[in-house]
Parts: structure tokens; C-alpha cells; sequence
């Protein structure tokens, strides 16, 4: 099995040339590979948004600085879904990570979407109505020109 699976996509959306990668690692992902990876997509000079599941990793704190990227949410946030029946440790499985050209983009509101993902049929401890999945999606709005105003 490979190091991570990347999936890279370029958007334009309104004035933003936006390149979006969707990255999942594994406990064997090289981290110096990825660092010379990410820095060759941010040389092409677009804004970059990388979407990076980090459930398989050992140390998920190593992976947040990626090519000297920023992360949207801290390494002390719980990307998790909290299981109000059964006991609960903190997780930052999902983040976003950003180059220095998207920053100015950011309107600082984000999200964990937490509502709706659960099912009658699926167990949650001893009752019912446990999670899909225990990851939860994360978001991120952004300004679609500069000082526009308006947000995506």
C-alpha cells in the first residue's frame, strides 16, 4: 500500500485560481517526501487548500506544518465525532491546511459539521443511534475577491 493517496483538483471560482488536494496518510508516510511535494504545488503560485486526513497517523501533529503550510484548526480541536454515551479523548483526525497566498482569503469562519450524522440503526454504546462514521466533515469560507466581501 502507498504512503498516502492524493487527489489534486485546480478550480476557478469567482477571481481565485484555487488548487484543492485532498490528501489521506498512512502510518508509513514519509513526511520529508510530502514537504518537497507540497512545496513544488505551492511554486505554481496558485492559492492552495490541502484537505488532509490525518486517522492513520501515529503523530498527527508532524503532518500540520506540511510544507510550511498553516492549519485551520489546532492540533487541540476535536475533529472527531463526540459519543455523548461513551467516553471520550481528543482527536484531530481532519484539518485544513493553507499556503500564505489563500491567507488574506480566510474569513476566519470555519466549522465541524457534527449534526445529522447519525442513524437509528446503528449502534451508540448500549442505545441506538450511533455515527455513520466517527470522522466528521471540516469547512472553511473564504472570501471570493479581495476585500469583496462576500463569502464562498
Amino acid at each position: 500500500k502507498s504512503d498516502c493517496e492524493v487527489l489534486v483538483a485546480t478550480f476557478r471560482v469567482g477571481e481565485l485560481n484555487l488548487q484543492l488536494v485532498n490528501l489521506m496518510l498512512s502510518k508509513q508516510a514519509d513526511v520529508k517526501a510530502l514537504n518537497r511535494k507540497i512545496a513544488e504545488l505551492v511554486c505554481e503560485g496558485d492559492m492552495l487548500l490541502v484537505f488532509v486526513d490525518l486517522s492513520l497517523v501515529d503523530e498527527p501533529e508532524g503532518f500540520l506544518s506540511l510544507g510550511d503550510l498553516k492549519h485551520v484548526f489546532s492540533p487541540s480541536t476535536n475533529t472527531n465525532f463526540i459519543y455523548p454515551k461513551l467516553p471520550t479523548s481528543i482527536h484531530n483526525t481532519t484539518n485544513i491546511l493553507h499556503n500564505g497566498k489563500l491567507e488574506r482569503q480566510l474569513t476566519g469562519v470555519k466549522g465541524i459539521v457534527r449534526h445529522g450524522l447519525t442513524h437509528l440503526a446503528i449502534p451508540n454504546g448500549w442505545t441506538w443511534g450511533g455515527p455513520v462514521s466517527p470522522y466528521c466533515p471540516v469547512w472553511v469560507e473564504l472570501f471570493l475577491g479581495p476585500n469583496l466581501g462576500t463569502a464562498l
